[in-house]
């Protein structure tokens, strides 16, 4: 059994980059998951999900993410 981890203490973990100002910005914690997620049950990698988040326009709709 996994142990179940609440979501202030993975805002606080997610959040540390928030106060730089160099490179993109994070993407929200919401959006990760699905993403993550959506790459198991494709069964994808990293630069795989990438590539159909750009080129798959229903992949983009499923996530709410445009």
């Amino acid at each position: 059994m996994f142990p179940v981890v609440k979501g202030s203490i993975l805002r606080r973990i997610f959040s540390i980059g928030e106060n730089f100002i160099c490179g993109r910005q994070p993407y929200p914690l919401s959006v990760m998951h699905r993403i993550h997620c959506m790459q198991l049950f494709y069964n994808l990698s990293d630069p795989a999900m990438e590539g159909a988040l750009y080129e798959i326009e229903s992949m983009r709709i499923l996530l709410d993410w445009l």
